[in-house]
């Protein structure tokens, strides 16, 4: 099993890999949005800070091989684990961020309580409060992950099921936590040189999943490829005065029509392959990007049934 065979399952299945992808990365980056006081540059910084977290967390099993990573642990783990300190230029590196943004974000997120000041250093240390709700929508991405796991397991002929992929994550939970906000960063990382604009990149994302619709004919061509400001906003939580501004940027660099009479903006499959947006460059890195972290969550799942 390795890259080249992974990505051969993706170019074979690509309509389809591609649009499940993209929805899924849409809920991801809405609940990060949503989560981080509407800022993905913050949870951008937060991503850093808790891969690394996870990463410290691993390294426990150098000393204990039997040392509990289960996700049932993991709150447990992370107020007992010693965080590293960083500095900014690190942080900045990582996320693509420019420092002195990195700078600013990270006293806002020291403001809101996600990260806290111990003399100085800055560690990510959510109130107690959160955690419930951090629980809650990290279940909810394990059941994603699993899902895109069994689609390739599936065409594989591997024999998994969602409970026991479901099972394996969760009892291993900050090894695949680890790689996944590992490929998570660097997928932000991709768009933030690309873009520099990831609220742009959550909106073309969806702009891009309606269009897709429209190919597969889960949506009839002649009605309805309106692009909505209101509804993107209500899907992605970013603000529709946002939505609208963001959309006529979209327009210039042609992911979206604009109807010259009615003023209302549209996308139709011409879009979807002439944009300056998902390039074929992109377009690979991502495909990388993820298959790498498909090889490793496959390789993990053999080694846990053997």
């Amino acid at each position: 099993m390795d890259l080249a065979n992974i990505k051969k399952l993706f170019e074979d299945n690509a309509e389809s890999a591609e649009f499940e992808f993209y929805k899924d990365q849409c809920i991801f980056l809405s609940d990060l949005y949503k989560r981080y006081d509407n800022d993905l540059d913050n949870a951008n910084i937060v991503l850093f800070y808790a891969k690394n977290l996870h990463l410290k967390i691993l390294r426990e099993r150098e000393k204990d091989l039997d040392y509990n990573i289960s996700f049932q642990n993991f709150w447990l783990n992370h107020h007992k684990i010693f965080q590293e300190n960083f500095k900014v230029i690190r942080v900045a590196n990582e996320t693509g961020l420019p420092k002195e943004t990195t700078r600013r974000k990270i006293k806002k997120l020291i403001k809101l309580k996600i990260l806290k000041k111990l003399g100085k250093k800055i560690i990510w240390s959510p109130p107690e409060v959160d955690e419930v709700s951090y629980n809650k929508v990290v279940d909810a991405h394990i059941k994603i992950l699993t899902r895109q796991v069994i689609s390739v397991t599936k065409k594989l002929n591997l024999d998994f099921s969602n409970e026991n992929v479901d099972a394996i994550i969760k009892k291993n939970f900050s090894f695949f936590w680890y790689h996944y906000l590992h490929t998570q960063l660097n997928f932000l990382k991709i768009w933030k040189h690309h873009l520099d604009d990831l609220e742009l990149l959550l909106i073309s994302i969806e702009c891009s999943i309606q269009g897709q619709l429209i190919i597969t004919n889960k949506r009839k061509l002649n009605e309805e490829n309106i692009i909505s400001a209101t509804t993107i906003s209500n899907i992605t939580g970013i603000p529709r005065g946002t939505c609208v501004r963001k959309l006529k940027k979209l327009y210039k660099l042609k992911l979206i029509n604009k109807d010259g009479s009615t003023k209302k903006y549209s996308i139709g499959i011409q879009n979807l392959y002439n944009n300056k947006i998902f390039t074929k460059e992109t377009g690979t890195k991502v495909r990388d990007l993820f298959g790498n972290l498909f090889i490793v969550i496959l390789k993990a799942l053999e080694s846990e049934k053997r």
